[in-house]
């Protein structure tokens, strides 16, 4: 297999089967231990009610030590790309109608072995919603 060749490099994971959320939704654990980066895909569709700053999803990234642990957001420094703000491990919130039907990408430097993502709802909001998320096997890995 050629050196150049992506896929002997890198593996995809669903996190959250794209539908419209109602209420917020978040993976299974992932394990990453063959990764050391990785890029969160949220696929956004059509926004059913008005995002706003009130009624918004939040895509979000945590990481803990061990599948079943407890799970924290990923730290904004090592969040590449994602939105700032005061949101640990935001990538992105949709809360403006200028935001639905759109693909939004975040490389996450992982320091911990497991994450799950997810989108969570503030307020009143219905948005139909996918993420994935594409490990690269780099030279580091957390154990």
């Amino acid at each position: 297999m050629p050196s150049h060749d992506m896929s002997a490099k890198t593996e995809a994971v669903l996190g959250v089967a794209s539908q419209t959320l109602t209420g917020s939704s978040t993976s299974a654990a992932i394990d990453t231990r063959n990764f050391g980066e990785l890029l969160v895909i949220a696929t956004v569709g059509t926004a059913t009610i008005t995002p706003s700053t009130a009624n918004k999803f939040t895509v979000l990234v945590k990481e803990s030590s061990s599948s079943a642990g407890t799970y924290t957001g990923v730290s904004a420094t090592n969040i590449i790309g994602g939105v700032s703000g005061s949101t640990i491990g935001a990538i992105i919130a949709i809360d403006t109608t200028a935001k639905p039907s759109n693909v939004y990408t975040a490389s996450v430097l992982n320091t911990k072995r497991w994450i799950r993502v997810g989108a969570t709802e503030s307020g009143t909001a219905a948005l139909r919603i996918g993420i994935a998320v594409l490990g690269g096997r780099l030279n580091y890995a957390p154990q």
